[in-house]
């Protein structure tokens, strides 16, 4: 679920350098989620940074950047709940098993919350992505209309129609220090 869950939460576009910055932040959280949201035009600004030959290729990586999204939401979410049912198993350990010392169920009790932590981040990562592509496919086709754009915006609808299948009905959980 980690691996799956960290390439959500780092920035799609390698330009993004202070997003990957505010992604360390949140994880050790030292940040916390709500004073580290990741600004919806980063995206953007680092995809028009790059020289590229013709306005299409910038449509190509926002299409293949979300296509990369879309693959990775189902087996995340496969994953968290795999993650959420061992959880759920080791609370119940800690009930049942006698003689439990107290840094045993500090440890199993900080494990769980951290897996609610990171489903979390990563449920609310992919939301900032959305609207991140969504941002940058509208200024794109401002800053240079190609058809391209028809499939990009058939892509993002695809990745938004598998998140709202798929992820946990409700806010996300989480504690965060702050």
């Amino acid at each position: 679920m980690r691996a799956l869950g960290w390439a959500v939460v780092m920035p799609a576009h390698e330009g993004q350098r202070i997003g990957a910055v505010l992604a360390e932040l949140r994880r050790t959280r030292i940040l916390p989620q709500e004073r580290a949201r990741i600004d919806k035009a980063d995206y953007v600004r680092a995809l028009l940074r790059v020289d590229y030959r013709s306005s299409v290729a910038r449509y190509a990586r926002l299409q293949e950047d979300i296509e990369a999204d879309t693959a990775r939401v189902e087996p995340f979410f496969q994953a968290a709940s795999r993650v959420a049912e061992d959880d759920r198993v080791r609370l119940r350990a800690l009930a049942a098993v006698p003689e439990v010392e107290p840094d045993e169920v500090a440890n199993a009790e900080g494990r769980v919350e951290e897996n609610r932590l990171l489903e979390a981040w990563v449920q609310i990562a992919f939301e900032e992505r959305v609207v991140a592509y969504r941002y940058a496919l509208d200024r794109l086709v401002l800053e240079t209309p190609d058809r391209a754009s028809v499939a990009v915006e058939a892509a993002l609808a695809r990745l938004e129609s598998v998140l709202r299948s798929l992820r946990p009905a409700g806010p996300p959980r989480g504690v965060f220090k702050g």
